[in-house]
């Protein structure tokens, strides 16, 4: 999808004669930037998943060395990825991105990543996607309402919780308590904020008549 944009110069759908419209830097209303985040958080809301993983090593002290390993890889990924498709398709990304490269790239890719979408994201998300018909909101509100609360908060409480009554209070002990609480507290904060931003991007959305109206069969693959 990523090299298709690119070779096409931009969306699929655009007019004749369309210019990208992306910017660096933008002023988005509170909602709107909340909500932004909340996609970000939504994205990167797998850690829990990293319990299980050093039971499974056959030396787990290996692990904290995959793990930094495989996020920044899959964080490079994810930058050169949205960073080419916005470059090129700026306010015309659709929701799921896979939209802009045209039919046929699309039906491609989603027959590619139907075996992981059939075993993760239905079950998740399926029943709730028709009750939230445009797919990035719904990503809003679950990035925002789940993601730090289940993914980024617990580990902050932890840290504490294991090394609250540890002797050896150096400069590193009180680095990671202050960013323990940090996480917490910015957590929090999130959770609310993004959760006002994502249920307003829902509202406008559906006043302003984009996308599909809730439980009903229509199309919103790309709203």
């Amino acid at each position: 999808m990523t090299i298709a944009v690119g070779v096409q110069d931009g969306p699929s759908t655009a007019p004749d004669g369309w210019v990208s419209d992306y910017k660096i830097v933008n002023s988005p209303s509170f909602a709107d930037g909340v909500s932004a985040i909340s996609t970000l958080i939504f994205a990167c809301s797998a850690t829990p998943g990293y319990f299980s993983i050093p039971a499974e090593m056959r030396d787990p002290r290996y692990f904290t060395r995959a793990a930094v390993i495989s996020q920044f890889i899959s964080t490079l990924i994810y930058l050169a990825i949205g960073i080419v498709v916005y470059y090129y398709c700026g306010s015309m990304v659709a929701s799921p991105a896979l939209g802009p490269a045209g039919h046929l790239i699309k039906r491609i890719s989603y027959g590619v990543a139907l075996p992981g979408l059939l075993a993760s994201t239905t079950i998740f998300l399926h029943y709730p996607s028709n009750g939230i018909p445009i797919f990035g909101d719904l990503v809003f509100l679950i990035g925002a309402l789940l993601g730090f609360l289940l993914a980024y908060q617990p580990a902050g409480c932890m840290w504490l919780y294991d090394n609250s009554k540890s002797h050896e209070r150096n400069w590193k002990w009180v680095t990671l308590a202050c960013w323990s609480v940090f996480i917490i507290v910015v957590g929090s904060f999130m959770t609310v904020a993004g959760t006002y931003g994502s249920i307003v991007s829902i509202i406008d959305a559906l006043s302003s008549g984009q996308g599909t109206k809730p439980w009903t069969c229509a199309d919103n693959s790309n709203s």
